[in-house]
């Protein structure tokens, strides 16, 4: 007979495990439902928002693997099937998430991303259908706290603990990172991004194994929490230093665009006054020598002008002054080419001569003269902003590289009293395991001596007994054959007084003889050694029944329930049987209707078999309880009711040389109910 006997719950612990369940259910239904997303192609069940990264399909397998197996180690489940099933699940989660990041870490593709189904990825192609690092690194810790749950250990207990806050702490920075908009915390490099729905999962998930431990309280050392404290600190400043990090490194790229940007205007200035310059040399040398072809090199120069202008406004447009300087050189550069313009037709209308003096007057000098006045206090403007600009990169620079050194001073520094706390601990726990192990044994020493005094004394009480019981039959013989040979041959010389006297010695040697026989059938008890066997417990209840029915003057309503195999020494518990059967037909003699119930206890659990037998008779008082399984312990008068007071007493030593329990209950006039428990025997 094989048992899977599953593990009793304490109600304390019962809404907590409730909670854990909860999380178990919602972490299969996210999966499922994600599934159900990607197979039916419905983006709403795959991403929360339109635009946000969706969880993959191995994400979704590892959330409804990881569900079942947290289900299955409810302790009101576990047995034998459900820890192994539990085991594989959780094993394949964590090869999953180890191939995952072995794909990472070594720029591979093991194929495993797009095993289920093809997902695309406008997001990220570059990992199409793989889980981010980070969720893999979760699902590796979840993975392994599952496989350390059956471990009840204190240390293993503290490191599922340990793994279980850092899986909580990176399923709440993603959060952060997508209220916050800061996508730095929810997204590593270029790697996959961490969903949403993801991180809540997670969160979901830790809080169900959190909630599957033991209470801190009973369970957590000063040490335990001092580390988990550590923990606790060492996490909270990374994600502070990491927030901090993120705005320094927005100021330092925003610095370095305000870099580049003054960069940029000092190029298009210069792109400007060099296409002006051009302009202006290539319609001099037309002016001067009528060649056309100083013409072919004016006409570029003056079609680029507009669109360096255009782009020279738009990279001064945030700025007002800029903007200002910007339109002031765009009508002086448009009065230039005006100019140059006429000063071309000139020549080509009315001669050189006319021409010359034009150029002569003096305006296109001054023109281009304000043009380069211009541009030189623009750039003059836009080098000291260039400066600037530089200094507070520089410094942007100086207090991100701060950061991350203090950043690493302080994790270092955490990392050392971490590490100071498990060294002091492990010491302190080694010195206590070596006393409680020099405890036990001095333990061990003890319960040896004791058993052997015990079992000494014992085996001397049992001889004594036995010696005692035996030698006392003989003088009892005498007296009873003496006193069958005076009834037999001076009965009629003796009057009524003397005769009755005759027997109530008689009825009182017989009485102490069966006395003496029980107390050696007890005596043999505590002697016996156990031959346990399979025995059918309604063929043995039938037997005593039969054999002890066959004096029975009342007619007895008797009521056997159905009634199991049970594993024990046969001849003791017929020894059981017949006692208990015995005083309830004996205290039961006198009711109206004798009954007697026989059956196994709805009590019963997977550890234990609980029989009863019950009847309707005499009954007793439960204030005197404590005295029904002692020697020579009796309730009733010998008078009302014959017996020597060691039949119960046999009966406890019995089921206790089982292993088993034995207690009664009952009310006066109303009966009683007689119980006894045998332990189940594993096959």
């Amino acid at each position: 007979m094989t048992t899977n006997a599953t593990i009793p719950v304490p109600h304390e612990f019962q809404r907590r495990f409730i909670i854990s369940e909860w999380s178990a259910s919602a972490s299969v239904i996210i999966g499922l439902t994600v599934l159900i997303g990607w197979f039916a192609d419905i983006p709403a069940l795959t991403s929360l928002l339109p635009g946000f990264t969706s969880i993959k399909v191995n994400p979704a397998v590892c959330f409804v693997l990881v569900g079942i197996a947290l289900w299955m180690s409810q302790p009101k489940r576990i047995t034998t099937r459900t820890r192994l099933i539990s085991f594989v699940l959780s094993l394949l989660v964590l090869a999953i998430s180890l191939l995952t990041l072995a794909q990472y870490v070594f720029k591979a593709d093991f194929g495993i991303d797009q095993v289920l189904m093809h997902q695309p990825d406008a997001l990220n192609p570059l990992f199409l259908g793989r889980m981010a690092p980070h969720a893999a690194l979760c699902f590796m810790l979840i993975a392994v706290s599952l496989l350390m749950l059956d471990k009840r250990s204190a240390r293993k207990i503290l490191i599922v603990r340990v793994m279980n806050a850092f899986v909580l702490f990176v399923a709440a920075v993603a959060v952060v990172g997508y209220v916050s908009n800061i996508s730095i915390l929810f997204a590593y490099l270029n790697f996959s991004s961490l969903a949403l729905h993801t991180a809540l999962a997670l969160i979901i998930v830790a809080i169900g194994i959190q909630f599957l431990l033991p209470e801190e309280s009973t369970h957590t050392t000063r040490a335990e929490k001092q580390i988990l404290a550590g923990f606790v600190i060492a996490m909270l400043f990374i994600l502070c230093i990491g927030i901090v990090a993120v705005k320094s490194n927005s100021k330092l790229q925003a610095s370095s665009n305000m870099v580049a940007n003054t960069h940029e205007v000092l190029q298009n200035l210069e792109e400007v006054l060099s296409l002006v310059k051009d302009a202006e040399t290539s319609s001099r040398g037309y002016v001067i020598t009528g060649d056309t072809l100083f013409l072919q090199l004016f006409n570029p120069s003056k079609t680029k002008i507009p669109s360096a202008l255009q782009a020279l406004l738009q990279v001064t447009a945030d700025n007002p002054t800029y903007r200002t300087f910007g339109v002031d050189l765009k009508l002086l550069i448009n009065k230039k080419i005006e100019y140059i313009d006429t000063t071309i037709n000139l020549r080509k209308e009315k001669g050189f001569q006319a021409a010359a003096e034009r150029v002569e007057s003096g305006t296109g000098k001054a023109i281009m003269d304000e043009i380069r006045n211009l541009v030189a206090e623009m750039k003059t403007a836009e080098n000291a902003l260039l400066k600037e600009r530089l200094a507070k990169e520089t410094k942007n620079a100086n207090s991100a590289n701060t950061i991350i050194l203090t950043f690493i001073a302080l994790q270092f520094g955490l990392m050392v009293f971490i590490y100071y706390i498990l060294t002091r601990d492990i010491a302190t726990r080694k010195s206590a395991e070596n006393v409680l192990k020099k405890l036990n044994e001095d333990l061990d020493r003890r319960v040896i001596e004791r058993t052997a005094q015990w079992e000494a004394a014992n085996s001397e009480l049992e001889t004594f007994s036995y010696s005692v019981s035996h030698d006392l039959r003989a003088p009892l013989r005498h007296i009873n054959g003496f006193i069958e040979l005076l009834q037999k041959n001076k009965r009629v010389t003796l009057d009524e007084k003397s005769s009755r006297y005759l027997d109530i010695i008689s009825s009182s040697a017989k009485q102490m003889g069966q006395l003496i026989d029980d107390l050696l059938r007890f005596s043999k008890v505590g002697r016996a050694s156990l031959s346990i066997t399979g025995i059918q417990l309604k063929d043995l209840v039938a037997k005593v029944q039969a054999e002890l029915s066959f004096n029975v003057k009342n007619t007895i309503t008797w009521k056997i329930k159905s009634l199991p195999v049970v594993h024990a020494d046969p001849a003791l518990l017929y020894l059981v049987l017949q006692n208990l059967i015995a005083n309830a037909i004996k205290y039961s003699s006198k009711a109206t209707m004798p009954a007697i119930e026989i059956g196994c206890g709805e009590m019963a659990t997977a550890s234990e078999i609980i029989l009863y037998v019950k009847d309707n008779g005499a009954g007793f008082n439960m204030k005197y309880v404590g005295k029904l399984f002692g020697v020579f312990q009796r309730l009733h008068s010998n008078d009302d009711y014959e017996g020597t007071g060691i039949g119960l007493a046999t009966v406890r030593r019995i089921i206790h040389k089982h292993a088993g329990r034995v207690w009664a209950e009952g009310e006066e006039g109303k009966g009683a109910t007689f119980y006894f428990s045998l332990p189940v025997k594993n096959q």
